[in-house]
């Protein structure tokens, strides 16, 4: 909840007017943090949303240790249907223009799991407080989702979540995603959309595994002091791009074995087995029953009394 006076502060500043976004009518709320623009009947949510935001804001700027110097605009989307004519995709659930300083997020899916507003708010900031200090030219997309992703507890905005699996098939087939090549996945099929968030969010985490969150804030400064992409991971973490990358590659066909990947799935391979087990003994159990029900018809004693007795009535009937 909010302070008295904060929410009194507010609710004087809410305007009235609504104000058309993309063909859209949102309401608009102004705070000393941030503008927030929603959607009609989001009026109960917009008290919590400026709570994660100063939240989420805090948490960004004292990780990173860079400050927001701006106020971004926050549009929260109550109907999906109006989110997907913004993004012209079912795919996400949020998304950023750094240029246009703003975030946009569809509330219809932030109680999808794993979603969260809290978590999706948090990890759109970070997109816009990466391209506030680093330009597009030096901040590759694998790294700007890769460092988004790592900062809001592995969460992305998109929907089509694997938990990893099209990365580790892609490692299992022999040929695990290059860097370089990584930006364009981002903008191809759903396989390789996919492939692209999950291999960001790996070599994040690998570089936080081999370089802790010094190297990642190091490489990062670098970026922003204007290093190259290559120069900011020799002067951060002492190995060309080329080397991080082959060490990354090491560690994912280290992990991804086909051993691991059973133990990651173990629950649903049990799940599966058991289903088929369970459809196994209900076939055999039918055709236990046809077989038994066929074999007393086999038997059945009425017939043979019923074929005796008309012999019967032949012999009686030829007579002596």
């Amino acid at each position: 909840m909010l302070p008295l006076p904060l929410f009194l502060f507010v609710t004087l500043v809410f305007l009235c007017t609504a104000l058309p976004v993309q063909g859209a009518t949102f309401h608009r709320i102004e705070t000393p943090w941030a503008e927030f623009l929603f959607s009609p009947g989001l009026e109960p949510v917009i008290e919590d949303l400026t709570v994660s935001y100063r939240s989420a804001a805090s948490e960004l700027e004292d990780a990173l240790g860079w400050r927001l110097d701006y106020l971004p605009t926050v549009v929260l989307v109550k109907e999906g249907e109006t989110f997907r004519d913004m993004t012209g995709s079912d795919w996400f659930a949020a998304f950023a223009v750094p240029k246009r300083r703003m975030m946009v997020l569809d509330y219809s899916k932030m109680n999808t799991r794993p979603l969260s507003l809290a978590a999706t708010l948090k990890h759109e900031l970070c997109h816009l407080l990466l391209h506030r200090y680093i330009p597009e030219d030096r901040l590759p997309r694998w790294l700007n989702e890769g460092i988004a992703q790592w900062s809001s507890d592995g969460l992305s905005e998109l929907l089509l979540t694997g938990q990893g699996d099209v990365l580790r098939a892609t490692v299992l087939a022999g040929s695990p995603p290059v860097l370089d090549g990584l930006d364009r996945h981002f903008h191809r099929d759903r396989r390789s959309l996919v492939l692209a968030y999950e291999a960001s969010k790996s070599a994040i985490e690998f570089m936080v595994r081999e370089y802790g969150t010094a190297g990642v804030l190091s490489l990062l400064n670098r970026l922003r002091s204007g290093d190259s992409l290559e120069s900011a991971f020799e002067n951060a973490l002492s190995v060309s791009i080329g080397q991080y990358e082959d060490q990354w590659h090491r560690h994912l066909r280290k992990s991804g074995t086909w051993l691991v990947f059973l133990t990651v799935h173990i629950y649903e391979f049990v799940f599966i087995a058991a289903a088929l087990a369970t459809v196994y003994g209900f076939i055999r159990a039918k055709a236990r029953r046809r077989r038994r029900y066929e074999a007393l018809e086999d038997d059945d004693p009425g017939e043979e009394a019923e074929e005796e007795a008309e012999s019967n009535d032949i012999t009686s009937a030829s007579g002596p």
